[in-house]
């Protein structure tokens, strides 16, 4: 029987652990030391993936529900509010729910594996890593003003270089002043 290495241990190599072993086949892991996103937002179709994967009805449970975007797309365009579907987590937060009913695998050296997966990139691994865009994502907490609609996500286009930036109820990327976004804050970090 082929034996498989897992390189990583976030979400994506733990959706490969879960149906490898579901096939009887032998998995390894290799943990990568990958820091945890603090922020993940996931739609209504990732939500039940994820769930029927792991088996858990309950994995997105109790998390902030956004309802609805609000986007503004350019420089003095009105603000346009759409039906949306999402669940905002941190990775580290999904991956202890996710990790609750996994089941126990010991690291294994490469050469032990007929395949390997390759989930998180590291920086001895051989393999090549393709970008496909150039910008640059950050998030950090942020307070929401008073009255704010906890369950809607703004969106828009950052006025000197095009970035797009959501605020979300409890987390959000953030890069300069942007007006739809600093209606909504009590106050973006520096």
């Amino acid at each position: 029987m082929a034996a498989v290495l897992i390189q990583g241990e976030g979400i994506a190599a733990s959706c490969c652990l879960r149906l490898l072993t579901d096939a009887g086949i032998d998995v390894s892991v290799e943990k990568s030391g990958r820091p945890k996103l603090p922020a993940i937002m996931l739609g209504e179709a990732t939500q039940k993936l994820l769930r029927d994967v792991f088996r858990r009805a309950d994995l997105c449970d109790n998390l902030p529900r956004i309802k609805r975007r609000v986007v503004a797309w350019g420089p003095g365009s009105a603000p346009l509010t759409l039906p949306h579907s999402a669940v905002v987590v941190s990775e580290h937060e999904l991956w202890y729910r996710i990790r609750e009913g996994l089941p126990q695998v010991c690291s294994s050296e490469s050469a032990d594996a007929d395949w390997t997966i390759v989930a998180s990139g590291s920086p001895d691994s051989s393999s090549v890593e393709h970008h496909f865009g150039t910008r640059m994502a950050a998030a950090a907490p942020a307070k929401l003003h008073d009255g704010h609609d906890a369950e809607a996500c703004c969106g828009e286009r950052h006025p000197a270089d095009g970035t797009l930036l959501h605020a979300c109820a409890t987390r959000f990327p953030v890069s300069g002043p942007v007006r739809l976004l600093r209606t909504s804050l009590g106050y973006i970090p520096a």
